[in-house]
């Protein structure tokens, strides 16, 4: 089974991106070969122009610490209130400190707060959201 077809994006340093989809679309499988800990069949990944394909897990812990941060549904099981202070760290971490952040959610209200969406459907993005609010997100998806 192949989770991701043909997928070749840039996580810009110092940007928020979140990555959104139903359930299968790939969504997890990009973050956790983003991330490391999943392998691709093909191609490579880099961060911050350091090839990370094939690394021990020791290796990567070291080189994204103060990069990238990766998160995988950070709000989902949260209520709305924590849920917000989360997204605000998140924010803050790419605004005051540089990093890139690259998330995962479901939620629009937690994806506007990115720079950018990217859409999956079938392992295959199919389209890039440039400074969402939760209208323009809640549009998309309502198509």
């Amino acid at each position: 089974m192949i989770a991701l077809r043909d997928v070749s994006i840039d996580f810009v340093s110092a940007s928020f991106t979140a990555i959104m989809g139903p359930s299968g679309s790939g969504k997890t499988t990009m973050l956790q070969c983003a991330a490391g800990p999943a392998q691709p069949t093909s191609g490579s990944v880099s961060i911050a122009d350091t090839g990370i394909t094939g690394m021990g897990e020791l290796c990567r812990a070291l080189i994204t610490r103060l990069d990238v941060i990766f998160a995988d549904e950070p709000t989902g099981a949260l209520d709305s209130s924590t849920g917000q202070e989360i997204l605000s760290l998140l924010r803050a971490s790419v605004d005051e400190l540089g990093q890139t952040v690259i998330m995962v959610t479901h939620e629009p209200t937690a994806a506007a707060h990115a720079d950018r969406v990217l859409f999956l459907r079938d392992g295959v993005v199919v389209s890039t959201l440039c400074h969402p609010t939760v209208a323009t997100i809640t549009d998309y998806l309502a198509r």
